[in-house]
């Protein structure tokens, strides 16, 4: 336990310098957004995290840690260990999106089609077992029409700087183990251990069946347009998959919090 408390706390120091790095700065928009709603919104992110810093329960501190690791991780090494694939840039939320919106990282994918390029995957990352709440905010979403929204975005390859709507919305769950194993290869600057991790299996499995059962339930009630972005997310992410199996061999090991996020799936429709 010792030794698991020394490695979450040197992963968060860690987390907390990339995470602060490189996310989205609400003062970067200074001037080019409306300045009341925007002095509102960082009293809102500073209210928030005085309440984050007032949490006394050790499991709830222990938590925030965790979750906090494993944002930095799918963050940094989603890209730099191509876990979404070559053609995917990993973009770091503002800390008010990320709070008020519950979208950590927005992916984009790099891929032209007539000069055009698809961004997609609003990812929320939790190590919890319990997903129900989550998966019903997107279908709740789904049913609306309106996707997950962010309401400050800098994309330099797409050229936006603003609000971003509509984006396909997922979760991305990894158990404390798994986050534990992932952390220390990571302190330990083990970038080849890194690149091969199934981890980046475990992710674009549970990516890909989140967007083809997402799509199928848009489909039945209608919602075609949303059950269009998540067909091309799938249809993405299916092709990552498939290249990775050519070159990186899957153990197939996958953990709890998998296998929970895909029963919770098969009951989608009435979470």
């Amino acid at each position: 336990m010792a030794e698991q408390n020394e490695l979450i706390a040197k992963a968060c120091q860690k987390a907390d310098k990339v995470i602060n790095r490189d996310e989205i700065k609400l003062s970067d928009f200074a001037g080019s957004a409306d300045a009341d709603r925007l002095r509102a919104d960082e009293a809102y992110v500073a209210k928030r995290e005085a309440e984050f810093a007032k949490v006394d329960s050790p499991e709830e501190v222990e938590g925030l840690k965790w979750s906090r690791v494993l944002e930095a991780l799918i963050h940094e090494q989603g890209e730099q260990s191509n876990w979404f694939g070559p053609d995917a840039v990993t973009i770091k939320t503002s800390r008010y999106d990320d709070i008020a919106r519950g979208v950590d990282e927005v992916v984009q994918f790099r891929k032209e089609d007539a000069g055009l390029y698809f961004l997609g995957l609003a990812i929320d990352a939790t190590y919890s077992h319990d997903a129900v709440k989550k998966l019903k905010t997107i279908r709740e979403e789904i049913e609306k029409g309106t996707l997950a929204s962010l309401r400050y975005f800098i994309s330099e390859d797409a050229d936006i700087k603003g609000e971003f709507n509509n984006i396909p919305r997922v979760i991305v769950g990894v158990d404390k183990k798994t986050v534990g194993e992932v952390a220390e290869l990571w302190l330990g600057g083990k970038s080849k251990e890194l690149a091969a991790h199934p981890i980046q299996f475990q992710i674009l499995e549970q990516i890909l069946e989140q967007c083809e059962t997402f799509a199928k339930y848009a489909a039945k009630i209608g919602q075609n347009d949303v059950a269009r972005k998540y067909e091309s997310t799938a249809s993405i992410i299916k092709d990552v998959l498939t290249e990775k199996q050519k070159t990186i061999k899957d153990s197939g090991t996958r953990d709890d919090v998998h296998f929970s996020i895909a029963t919770d799936l098969r009951t989608f429709e009435n979470l």
